[in-house]
């Protein structure tokens, strides 16, 4: 269901949200709303898919509707265990910064029983509002609930963060997603990120400076 740029009221997007989820087959790719949405909108949106982990949702496309601390954490508690979430577009929230990642990811990464977004292939947080700890947020919960004694995991991830002056304490963050058994990123885009000369020294360490299988895409240009 592509309807982006239309204004819908949170009593709408609740309606939409309980109809998905009582859907058997099951919509699986949905982007609706304008910047009218916000946390509100967002959160009537996900308080209907909470039971059932977001339904069978694969691409969500929450680009540009204002988004903040309480959308995030809407987001978490419906899509947070999904099985079928593959790509999440969140790119152009301005309001999504440092503290707002913080706060709304942290209950996902002390959560052991399973990896947060376990099957998350493409995440989109390009032209947002957060710097090195914003980043840092995002890797904590995106390595949550992994075996870390256990074998290299197979699985791969597209993680985009252009546009955000992430400054150059990044390699700390990165490094995680980039070498080890942790390790998923095959495809990091950071164009226009600030990361100066100290930043890509060290992100060449974490690159080069160890096992590093899967990653096969880097964008540092601007």
């Amino acid at each position: 269901l592509s309807a982006s740029g239309h204004a819908l009221s949170p009593a709408s997007l609740a309606r939409l949200g309980s109809a998905i989820a009582q859907m058997k087959s099951g919509l699986v790719r949905l982007a609706v709303g304008d910047r009218t949405m916000g946390d509100e909108g967002l959160e009537a949106f996900c308080k209907e898919l909470e039971n059932v982990r977001g339904a069978k949702l694969e691409v969500l496309d929450f680009a540009w509707k204002d988004i903040s601390e309480r959308g995030l954490v809407a987001l978490g508690q419906a899509f947070g265990k999904s099985n079928h979430l593959r790509e999440l577009d969140l790119s152009r929230n301005e309001r999504i910064d440092d503290n707002s990642l913080m706060a709304s990811l942290e209950p996902l990464s002390v959560e052991r029983d399973q990896p947060a977004f376990r099957n998350l292939e493409v995440l989109n947080f390009s032209e947002c509002g957060f710097k090195a700890n914003g980043l840092q947020a995002i890797v904590d919960c995106l390595s949550s609930g992994q075996d870390k004694e256990g074998v290299e995991h197979e699985r791969t991830l597209k993680l985009v963060v252009s546009g955000n002056a992430l400054g150059s304490r990044i390699a700390p963050a990165l490094s995680t997603l980039i070498r080890g058994k942790l390790a998923m990123l095959n495809c990091l885009s950071m164009s226009g990120c600030n990361i100066e000369d100290v930043g890509l020294e060290d992100l060449c360490r974490a690159v080069f400076l160890g096992p590093c299988r899967k990653l096969r895409s880097l964008d540092l240009s601007s």
